[in-house]
Order: C-alpha cells, then structure tokens, then sequence
C-alpha cells in the first residue's frame, strides 16, 4: 500500500516518514514492503526507512539503491528489464509509468529508428538502435533517431513515432544473430527482442520516453 500511495512522490514520503521516526523517542526499525510494475516489469520493494535505502527485486536478481539516489530519479535498471526464458509464454503486464516520463507543456515529439547490417555469409552482422526525443515535430524526433542509429549501422529505419504514451526499442548484445525488439514497455521490448535473436542476450538498458 506505501508503495502505490507513495509512488508518485517518492521522495516527499520517504522525507516525511523519516522526519516522523526520527522525532519519536523510542521506535523500532521501520521497513515497508510492497510490490510495484516498473517499465513493465513486476518488482518486489523493500524500504528500509533508518538505513537510507531500499532493496528491488525479482526473480533476475536484487538491486540496492540509496534514498539519495531515488530521489535524484534512479531507478533499478539492472533487473529490469527482467529478462525471460525462451519458453516463456506470459505477456508483460502493461503501464503507463515511467520515471523517464516527459512532462512539458506543449505536445512534444519522439521516435526511435532501428537497422541491421548483415555481414559476409551472415558473420560479423551488426545491430543499432537510435532515439530523438523531446523534439517540436514528427519529422524532427525521426531526423534524430534516424542521425543516432546511423552511427552504428547503416540500414536504419524509422521503427515508431509517438507524442502520448511510452515506448521502447532495444537490441542483441552480441550472439551469431542480431536482433532488435521494440514495445510500449521496456519489458516487451526486451521480450520482443529475445524471441529474435538465435544466440546471446538482449540488452535490459532500454531507450525510450513516456509523455502524458
């Protein structure tokens, strides 16, 4: 319940409970659990209010990060995405959140482009991704992605354009194939990217932007 109440303002909640603790004369440890859907992915929440910090985790593994941090927007991204097995068959769960939403006042652009560069026979093939975000028009944020992905590989693309909603474009980090997955969370970007790629992983670092 802390979690989802205090979600929006975290840094505010956790200031205020810990201006509450340190003022009573005598307590016990406080600690408040719970589980949130961050990018997509479920996530179990463990605060510990004294110690300054709270511990995210999920079946991938455990990520600890400072009240500081938090507060200064970090987010657990080294289990999150949450990488899947490939017989796995569960759709992500859908959200609108994002800690790397946009908010400004006029409607803004983003666009993330994506290409593959087949080597000789196959081997030494390459995979790039690219975002512009943040732009006045359509045709700029495409520009951008477009101009970023092009600094790795050569056969680039315009994957998606939005001005509402989130949505995310990842690739292979390396393997005998190449991949690129894209979706309206980083988990099934991720996902989409594992299901095409024959060898190695996918990356869990994610680009993409959410606008109201």
């Amino acid at each position: 319940m802390f979690i989802r109440l205090c979600k929006p303002y975290f840094a505010l909640c956790w200031f205020l409970a810990s201006a509450y603790i340190s003022a009573s004369p005598c307590f016990s440890e406080r600690i408040d659990n719970g589980d949130q859907v961050i990018d997509g992915t479920q996530v179990h929440t463990t605060i510990y209010h004294e110690r300054g910090y709270a511990i995210f985790s999920n079946d991938c593994g455990s990520q600890q990060l400072t009240q500081r941090q938090l507060q200064a927007g970090a987010r657990p991204t080294d289990i999150i995405p949450c990488p899947r097995p490939r017989s796995a068959t569960q759709e992500p769960e859908q959200t609108r959140e994002s800690p790397n939403s946009i908010q400004t006042g006029a409607r803004r652009w983003a666009a993330v482009a994506a290409g593959i560069d087949n080597g000789f026979l196959g081997l030494s093939s390459k995979v790039g991704a690219g975002i512009g975000r943040d732009f006045g028009s359509r045709a700029a944020a495409e520009a951008a992605a477009l101009s970023k992905c092009r600094e790795t590989v050569s056969s680039c693309s315009v994957v998606s354009a939005w001005n509402s909603g989130c949505y995310y474009i990842t690739v292979s980090d390396h393997g005998d194939n190449v991949a690129w997955g894209s979706g309206r969370t980083a988990q099934e970007a991720y996902d989409e990217c594992y299901k095409r790629v024959r060898g190695g992983n996918c990356k869990t670092s994610t680009l993409g932007a959410c606008y109201p």
